[in-house]
């Protein structure tokens, strides 16, 4: 008995034979302008027996697709001739090439693996010669971009689209595709932590300049921390104006012992990444019902410091008594009732903080502790420390 891994092992074999490169269970070819592959696969009544069925499909895309791609999507990603190869026919960032040839046969147990399998090759060569005669360039291949039964408001051929007409030198026509199906609220089939690949494509279809622009503005505004007992903490970059901060999700989520704190800081700017007067941030910790809620901002040049982080209050009488205590899994931080806060005004203040870079007015500020512009600690007054 034949069984698949048989069948599947002589179809690497008349790949090989006829001059094909193999990857992933694809045979393919490479030229100057296209990359073509053909796939086999292999119905069978029972699994491990042998098929009752061979088929396979061709599909061919152009080189300048991913390259296209690759440039607005990932242009900091550096890659070798290998990869770059690899990465077209099973790359997770990829344009879907387009099917040109469908088929099947049936297959006995008299029928010999390699003959069959030389004879679907050949019909793969066959089949992309008359393709690329046809088509022989970027431009001509965007005349048939879509295969029939293609939906071309499908993501990944929309894609292809985009790609094709950006590497055939209309970018303008690529640049309307893309924001038409933004504005339908499509996001393509990828993105990255900055924005999804419509957003780049219809960036990248306008220029260098329009680009650079765009990708300016996906600068980080923000990092957004969360501390947990129960895991490592983690933190992610937000972009203010481009994402959502669902502050009050997270912090109603706290426990005080598995998830008990985040930490919004500001970016610094370009150049003062070690400048301990530009660290600002705001940070809470406690439970959902009761928590502390901190600010680190300029100030405390009055005695000696650039940087202060305070407890942030609600307005009350002076002097009032530092009774309650927000129990944290490290600590135990002691704070007045006026500095308590629960989850929902924490999340107002998060949010006015995320949009405005500041704290309301509306809240006293009490100094904790003081940054010195080494990096050094400096004690506030009011906390029993002495000016310096």
């Amino acid at each position: 008995m034949i069984g698949t891994k048989e069948w599947s092992a002589a179809f690497r074999r008349a790949c090989r034979r006829h001059g094909m490169r193999f990857v992933s269970d694809e045979g393919f070819l490479v030229d100057d302008v296209y990359i073509s592959s053909i796939g086999l696969y292999l119905r069978t009544a029972k699994a491990g027996w042998n098929p009752e069925e061979v088929g396979w499909t061709i599909e061919i895309k152009p080189l300048a697709l991913d390259e296209v791609l690759w440039a607005a999507f990932m242009p900091e990603v550096s890659m070798g001739p290998r990869m770059r190869v690899n990465r077209r026919i099973n790359g997770a960032f990829q344009i879907r090439a387009r099917t040109i040839d469908t088929g099947n046969r049936s297959v006995s147990k008299a029928d010999q693996p390699d003959q069959v399998c030389d004879e679907i090759v050949e019909h793969y060569l066959a089949v992309r010669s008359e393709f690329i005669t046809r088509h022989p360039t970027v431009a001509d291949f965007l005349t048939v971009v879509h295969a029939p039964g293609d939906d071309p408001a499908r993501p990944i051929h929309l894609q292809r689209e985009i790609t094709t007409l950006i590497a055939a030198g209309n970018g303008q026509r690529a640049a309307e595709l893309a924001e038409a199906a933004l504005a339908r609220g499509e996001h393509g089939t990828m993105s990255n932590s900055r924005a999804n690949v419509l957003e780049l494509l219809a960036a990248y279809a306008k220029g260098p300049d329009a680009y650079a622009a765009f990708m300016k503005s996906l600068t980080p505004t923000h990092r957004l921390q969360w501390i947990r007992e129960d895991r490592p903490s983690v933190w992610v970059e937000l972009v203010r104006g481009r994402h959502r901060g669902n502050f009050a999700a997270d912090l109603l989520q706290f426990d005080g012992t598995n998830t008990w704190a985040i930490v919004l800081e500001q970016c610094p700017p370009d150049g003062a990444e070690h400048d301990q007067a530009a660290v600002r941030y705001l940070q809470a910790a406690g439970t959902a019902e009761a928590m502390t809620v901190e600010v680190r901002q300029p100030g405390g040049q009055q005695w000696g410091a650039v940087s202060v982080r305070s407890a942030l209050g609600h307005p009350a009488p002076p002097g009032a008594a530092r009774d309650v205590a927000i129990v944290l899994p490290r600590s135990t931080e002691t704070v007045c009732q006026s500095e308590v806060f629960t989850a929902e005004e924490a999340a107002c203040l998060f949010d006015t903080y995320y949009q405005t870079g500041v704290v309301s007015d509306d809240y006293t500020l009490r100094p904790i502790e003081g940054y010195a512009g080494d990096g050094g600690y400096v004690q506030p007054p009011s906390q029993g420390g002495q000016l310096t």
